[in-house]
């Protein structure tokens, strides 16, 4: 293009040389080419990202456009000398896609044929096809105009456009590698075969991609006869083919057996990542659910607040089904129980019913909650015309008996119970019921692997049921505090529990009364569990060792078969009560199976973090949390106000103390029902007075609040018994100018499965030790964390861990080959024989429960080491 604009400007000069004025056509023809050369520049700015410049050569542009124009309106202009394809509209406009197309037709066809074609007719300038070579003269005289073009020419000629960098920060790579000591089983690769192979599909198909350099992702197909084709294909980059076939197969597998717990089989890597999709899946459904109810909870709020109680659409009476108004009122979810009592007792047409009022409430803690927050109201604690009693299994009988009596006229009774007055008990003259919706029931815990107490809703076989509660003589009316709309999406019936609770506590039963292996025997049930459930379990009665060999119970197992609890918990009462520390390690373990009262109020983060800090000690999540608990007792004591405030200014919930409280009373009690006491004797306790209905509450048994040395050395030994295998190594090397520049830095645990922080809510957060954590819990977010956390000391591993292993020559201990202890041979054969002296005085005590081990000489010398140790 450049000859030809150099042609026509020589031929133009030459008839034109009397002329001393710039001539147009030349003028403009340079101003092409500066224009061709800035659209350039602005496309390689446009990929380099380079804003301000840019802008300076949009501003270029815009003036050279400008003054192109302004040639085009001369009279000595010659329109053929325009470029057809130069789009000066587009570039004025400064858009991307007209400079784009510009630049790719300036690479492809450096000159318009036609057009040149056009222009060598009009002003006889000879074909550039035909012309082969130059002459000198010819090159000297282009040569003027050369150095305008270069950049142009270079461009259209040589370069390219770059592609765009890829930032490897923004992309999802991982490393999926393990070793065999950390898994033996199957890859996911062959969990999928094995699967099509099952279920008589065709194999799985493999794509492999590589779209960065080094890093790869699979895309697997599985074509299905009867249903659609399944691909997967995961987000995640790997360092290798093999790892993204497995990450690819995972998956699959996932999309193929949702609901079902496959992870479990699959390798750490692997289940972790299996972990994170469906906890995304989840939060995505929630998100999706609180959008869809948005609207409609906008409205219900709305509408409640000018609605009066007295309303008559709100109740449901059970001799003519459930009444709603879409247009009034479909939910009382914004009403608590006390405010449906209210309108009971003032509404013309409820008011003058006798009867009794039955409230279904989750647990023991809110039945505590209800009945206090009536008894401080005027109304309701007026003795003369309201009997408030409360209803669960473990409050005294003769309140209990109460429930069942028809008070006096005039006197309307109101009972607080839990499920159990559902289909256990009846009482006869209950005409009111207000259900909440909610229960609390075991279930499995994933991150814990223990058994927990969950508050979850009820099925609409148990709404029924509680709906039949009221008006067994008469007529009567329940009142529902959740949404009709929450009441069509609740389950039909309720899981059976062999399906939703672990099966170790089962399992010790099946092999305590003899009846052959737990699998055999479970697969005959009527609902029966998974066969993964029951291998966890047996698993995890092996790892505790609470049995040996083939459906063979230890000393320890048949202990703990007698306790109804999980036997993590079981284990950890157990060598409290032997080590004469039931009581902390009550507390402890109560708190393991509900939540925690620390609560962290998002706008009060820092003050909350800062109150926990204040309580922590000895390294230890769980004996900072005992302290938390002591210090509400002695704060209890004073009064109730004294007890407000001590909450407050801990951030402590109160309704969890509580719970925390009644559950610690009841393992202690289990534990001296089997046999085992400690120091700390049984205090007798004044009658309550009338109204005390809970008097589980009360303190049962003296409290040791003093943490001393003793005491904390081994209540960490007990927590190690409990919590083991689940223990992580910590190391700690303090940077180089740690005096001159302290700072904190997170504590990072290698656990088992693979590296581990320790989470931010832990008192272990910076931990600056070497040694190892013992944990509750593992679970996956943005990291993959240990929450509630205990340093724990080398003697409490080799006395309450796994097998011990003494490698003489090298003068090593191991203890499972994971935890290793460079010490004399003889240290390990000392806590080797220790451990069997100890497996006899469970022995013992197994023969005769009424021995009292406390002043046995073995446990005095555990306590003496335990204590001693640096």
């Amino acid at each position: 293009m450049k000859d030809w604009i150099l042609q026509y400007t020589e031929n133009s000069s030459d008839e034109s040389q009397s002329d001393e004025e710039c001539d147009p056509n030349e003028k403009y023809l340079e101003l092409t080419a500066k224009l061709l050369e800035a659209r350039e520049e602005a496309v390689q700015a446009k990929l380099e990202g380079a804003k301000s410049r840019q802008k300076e050569i949009s501003n270029n542009i815009r003036k050279l456009v400008q003054e192109m124009n302004a040639i085009e309106e001369d009279s000595r202009f010659n329109p053929a000398v325009k470029i057809k394809d130069l789009d000066k509209e587009k570039v004025n406009e400064s858009s991307d896609q007209g400079l784009a197309a510009s630049l790719s037709q300036s690479h492809d066809t450096p000159c318009d044929q036609g057009l040149a074609a056009s222009l060598n007719q009009s002003h006889n300038i000879p074909s550039l096809a035909c012309q082969q070579d130059e002459s000198p003269g010819e090159q000297e005289e282009s040569e003027d105009f050369g150095d305008a073009f270069t950049m142009f020419e270079n461009q259209a000629a040589e370069e390219k456009p770059k592609e765009p960098k890829i930032d490897l920060s923004q992309l999802d790579i991982r490393q999926f590698e393990y070793t065999r000591q950390q898994w033996t089983g199957k890859s996911p690769k062959q969990f999928l075969i094995d699967w099509c192979r099952k279920h008589k599909v065709d194999s799985p198909k493999y794509h492999k991609m590589n779209p960065v350099r080094n890093l790869w992702k699979c895309r697997v197909t599985i074509g299905r006869k009867k249903e659609e084709t399944i691909e997967a294909c995961p987000e995640i980059l790997c360092e290798n083919v093999k790892e993204a076939e497995h990450l690819g197969c995972t998956l699959a597998l996932y999309q193929l057996c949702k609901g079902q717990a496959i992870h479990q089989l699959l390798p750490p890597p692997y289940r972790d990542v299996w972990l994170e999709w469906q906890d995304s899946e989840k939060a995505k459904a929630k998100e999706a659910q609180t959008t869809e109810n948005k609207p409609r909870d906008q409205l219900i709020t709305k509408l409640m607040k000018k609605l009066q109680l007295g309303s008559k659409n709100s109740e449901n009476k059970t001799t003519e089904g459930t009444k709603d108004d879409d247009d009034t009122v479909e939910s009382w979810e914004n009403l608590d129980e006390e405010e449906t009592l209210l309108y009971i007792s003032n509404s013309e047409e409820f008011s003058t019913v006798d009867g009794a009022v039955l409230i279904f409430l989750p647990g023991l803690a809110d039945i505590q909650e209800v009945y206090e927050l009536l008894q401080s109201d005027r109304k309701f604690s007026d003795t003369k015309r309201y009997q408030i009693l409360a209803l669960h299994s473990v409050l005294s009988s003769s309140d209990q008996s109460s429930a069942f009596k028809v008070p006096p006229p005039g006197v309307r009774k109101i009972v607080i119970a839990t499920n159990i007055a559902e289909t256990g008990i009846t009482i006869p003259d209950v005409v009111f019921v207000i259900d909440t919706g909610k229960v609390k029931e075991t279930r499995y815990i994933e991150s814990s692997q223990m058994s927990s107490l969950k508050e979850v809703f009820i099925s609409k076989a148990n709404g029924k049921q509680r709906q039949g509660r009221a008006g067994r003589v008469r007529e009567g009316f329940c009142f529902r505090l959740y949404t009709h709309q929450k009441y069509k999406d609740l389950a039909d019936y309720t899981v059976p529990e062999i399906q939703r609770v672990p099966l170790e506590e089962l399992c010790l039963h099946i092999m305590k009364c003899q009846l052959g292996e737990p699998d055999n025997f479970l697969a005959e049930c009527l609902d029966p569990p998974r066969p993964q459930v029951i291998a966890r379990a047996m698993s995890l009665l092996y790892e505790i060792g609470a049995c040996k060999g083939v459906a063979s119970l230890t000393p320890l197992g048949h202990h703990l078969a007698a306790l109804p609890v999980h036997v993590r918990i079981g284990k950890m009462l157990l060598f409290g009560a032997i080590f004469g520390y039931v009581e902390p390690v009550a507390v402890i373990a109560a708190a393991m199976t509900t939540k925690s009262p620390f609560v962290a109020p998002l706008d009060k983060l820092d003050l909350a973090n800062l109150a926990k800090n204040s309580m922590a000690t000895s390294c230890s999540d769980h004996l900072t949390l005992y302290r938390a608990y002591t210090g509400w007792k002695q704060a209890q004591k004073i009064g109730y106000q004294s007890e407000q405030q001590y909450c407050q200014k801990n951030f402590l919930k109160r309704h969890t103390l509580l719970e925390i409280e009644n559950v610690k009373n009841d393992l202690v009690k289990l534990v001296r029902s089997i046999g085992f006491s400690d120091t700390i004797q049984t205090i007798q306790q004044p009658k309550p007075k009338y109204g005390e209905v809970l008097d589980i509450s009360k303190a049962a048994v003296a409290m040791e609040t003093d943490l001393t040395k003793p005491m904390i050395a081994m209540v960490k030994a007990v927590i190690t018994a409990g919590l083991y295998p689940s223990v992580a190594k910590v190391t700690y090397d303090a940077p180089v100018d740690a005096a001159a520049n302290p700072r904190k830095v997170p504590c990072l645990g290698e656990t088992a499965q693979g590296p581990a922080h320790v989470h931010p809510s832990s008192v272990n957060r910076h931990l600056a030790a070497t040694g190892w954590i013992a944990y509750q819990e593992k679970v996956t977010t943005s990291k993959v964390y240990l929450r509630e956390t205990t340093l724990v000391s080398p003697f409490s591993l080799l006395l309450f861990g796994g097998d011990i292993h003494v490698q003489h020559t090298a003068q090593l201990v191991t203890v499972d080959d994971r935890i290793k202890f460079r010490t004399y041979a003889k240290t390990g054969v000392i806590f080797r024989e220790l451990r069997k002296l100890l497996d006899e005085l469970l022995d013992k005590k197994l023969e005769n429960p009424t021995l009292n081990l406390l002043g046995d000489r073995v446990i005095k010398l555990i306590c003496r080491l335990i204590d001693c140790e640096k």
